[in-house]
Formats: C-alpha cells, sequence, structure tokens
C-alpha cells in the first residue's frame, strides 16, 4: 500500500474541506460524536446499533409510501476511545 506524504494541493484542500454541499430540500441530517466511554462502550454500541434499526426502518417505510417524504441523513459519525471504535463499526453498518 503507497501513502502519499506530500502536502494536499489547494484544489484537494477546497474538495475536501471547504466546500459544503447544499442539504438537499426535505433532507434532514446529523451527526454523532461518541465519547471515550470505556465500559459503557457496550451501552453506546446498543445506542447506535438501535438509531441504525429505526433509520433503516424507516427507510423501508418511507420506499412503500409509508411515511413522511422527507429524508434522514447520518452525515457523519466519530468518537474517541469506545466511542471511536463504535463509530468504526457503525461505518460499516
Amino acid at each position: 500500500m503507497t501513502v502519499n506524504t506530500s502536502p494536499p494541493t489547494a484544489d484537494e484542500i477546497k474538495q475536501w474541506f471547504l466546500d459544503v454541499p447544499e442539504v438537499p430540500p426535505g433532507t434532514f441530517e446529523f451527526a454523532l460524536v461518541l465519547g471515550g466511554t470505556v465500559s459503557a462502550g457496550a451501552y453506546t454500541a446498543g445506542a447506535v446499533d438501535f438509531l441504525i434499526e429505526a433509520l433503516d426502518s424507516f427507510s423501508r417505510a418511507k420506499a412503500q409510501g409509508q411515511a413522511l417524504k422527507h429524508s434522514v441523513m447520518l452525515k457523519l459519525i466519530a468518537g474517541t476511545s469506545g466511542g471511536g471504535v463504535n463509530a468504526a463499526i457503525a461505518a460499516r453498518a
């Protein structure tokens, strides 16, 4: 695996950090920041799992015309320590 150690170009910086795309109409975006949890990591994992299941259920109901027409998007998930582990696992969900 090769790693690019050169500094980012101005175009790369603009692409990744400065341009914030507009939220599409009818879309609710949110983010989760999960704290370092030590032994509470299992609780955090359960809460995040429930949230993802709820979002999946909402998406299925919307596809069947049984939910409101707006969209919900988990835009970002991040964390430290146990929260970071949970964020990494949730990113794969």
